[in-house]
C-alpha cells in the first residue's frame, strides 16, 4: 500500500507509527517534497488484518505463467470487502494460494485464510 501526496504527487512517507492505551495504532505520513501530512488511526482489528496481509510495497514480480485466477463467487466476495484493504486481502489470499500450489481462488480458500487470520 502506499499513498501519494495529492498537492504534487509525490509518495508520501512514514513518519511515526504507536499504539494507545485503548488498542488503537497511530501512524502519520508525511510528502519528503512538500511537507504535507496525514495521520491514520486503526482499530486492532484493522491493524491485525493489515499486519497480516501486507506482502510488499514493492511492485508486483510475480511472473504470469504463476498468476491466480479467482473464479466467480469469490471475486464477488472480494468486491465486499472494505476498499481501504481490498488490495491487502486479495494479496494474502493470493500469498496463501501460491503458498499451497493452488491456482483458482474459491470461496472455500477465502474461508480458510478468514478463518486462519481470524477475521
Amino acid at each position: 500500500m502506499k499513498f501519494t501526496c495529492l498537492k504534487c504527487n509525490k509518495e508520501m512517507v512514514n513518519t511515526k507509527a504507536g499504539n494507545t492505551e485503548d488498542g488503537l495504532t497511530n501512524t502519520s505520513f508525511s510528502c519528503p517534497e512538500c511537507g504535507s501530512s496525514f495521520g491514520l488511526v486503526t482499530n486492532a482489528m484493522e491493524t491485525k488484518a493489515i499486519r497480516e496481509l501486507v506482502l510488499h510495497t514493492e511492485a508486483c514480480s510475480t511472473p504470469a505463467s504463476t498468476i491466480i485466477q479467482w473464479d466467480k463467487d469469490a471475486q464477488a466476495r472480494l468486491s465486499n470487502i472494505p476498499e481501504m484493504v481490498r488490495s491487502m486481502a486479495q494479496k494474502g489470499i493470493e500469498k496463501y494460494a501460491s503458498e499451497r500450489g493452488l491456482n483458482t481462488i474459491t470461496t472455500d480458500v477465502m474461508d480458510k485464510v478468514k478463518e486462519l487470520y481470524g477475521m
